[in-house]
């Protein structure tokens, strides 16, 4: 008599094993979503800066405008928050 579907998976280690990683996997990034969408939160994209100050959020892009190839430090970030602050507030 031929083993059925269920006999074949659960006798193959093999199969077992990637079955439950799969399903672990799959259970964990819907926990880490789930997580996010009760907290009200997103997560932040690679290509964003937050200022040391914590009070900005800026694009790679703008910030490496901004900086003009240097080296970032403290100053440099605080004068570049001090304008967003001044551009956010006229607008």
């Amino acid at each position: 008599m031929p083993m059925s579907l269920r006999d074949t998976i659960e006798n193959n280690p093999v199969i077992w094993t990637l079955g439950i990683l799969l399903a672990g996997f799959v259970a964990g990034i819907a926990a880490y979503k789930g997580i996010l969408q009760a907290a009200g939160m997103e997560p932040i994209p690679k290509t964003t800066r937050i200022l040391q100050s914590g009070e900005h959020i800026i694009s790679d892009a703008d910030y490496n405008k901004f900086i003009g190839g240097h080296t970032a430090n403290k100053e440099t970030e605080q004068k570049l928050a001090d304008s967003l602050a001044l551009n956010h507030a006229t607008n």
